[in-house]
């Protein structure tokens, strides 16, 4: 059992995966160029979440077949040692989480890939054509602050860490105990620079490594 940390926070997009998933609905629908620029300047804090979300979403228009079709996008592009080092992490007794700015039916295909609770889940919910709610226990709309409520409130419970490769992750990771910027998929010189811990090779062993 691990006495260090209780808990454990990944992102999605561009962590446990190689990909950011609209991006890749965008790509399938011959709109990688109009939405690229705006998750950038989303993910690097030049334009805030629900602004970026909403843009994107506003071109790309995904179906409900799409948000599947996401979903094992996700599997199939995992870095290549995640689904070990999360098995790793509950081996140990670390509770583990998912937490994404990504849309919630593709983030839980991941989810159930991963045999990660789905209460451990939080992500968006697309209600409707603007209507957004974070899902999990914080069931918040405010999609500019919900990364930062959902880590209070899991470290709560114990000492936590959170894993991510954006400005988002940093900004919700200083109410974690530990932030471990992630470069692996996409380098971000900036967040690097802001991190005690930075990852740059494309695996995460790097996190057991420090968390254990």
């Amino acid at each position: 059992m691990n006495k260090k940390f209780k808990n454990i926070i990944f992102d999605c997009d561009s962590t446990l995966v190689k990909v950011e998933g609209l991006d890749e609905i965008a790509r399938r629908k011959g709109l990688l160029k109009r939405v690229r620029e705006i998750t950038a300047a989303g993910m690097n804090g030049y334009l805030p979440f629900s602004q970026s979300l909403r843009k994107r979403l506003k071109i790309i228009q995904p179906t409900e077949n799409d948000l599947v079709w996401l979903g094992w996008q996700y599997v199939q592009e995992l870095v290549s040692d995640a689904a070990m080092v999360i098995e790793e992490l509950k081996f140990r007794g670390l509770n583990v989480f998912i937490l994404t700015g990504g849309l919630l039916p593709a983030v839980e295909v991941l989810g159930d890939y991963l045999e990660i609770k789905s209460k451990n889940v939080c992500a968006v919910s697309l209600k409707e054509s603007d209507h957004f709610r974070a899902s999990g226990p914080i069931g918040t709309n405010d999609l500019d602050t919900f990364k930062i409520k959902f880590v209070q409130q899991i470290q709560e419970t114990g000492p936590t860490v959170l894993v991510g490769d954006g400005m988002t992750d940093f900004e919700a990771g200083k109410h974690a105990d530990l932030f471990i910027g992630f470069g692996g998929v996409v380098f971000r010189p900036q967040l690097k620079k802001l991190c005690q811990f930075y990852i740059e090779e494309p695996r995460l062993q790097p996190v057991l490594d420090i968390v254990l």
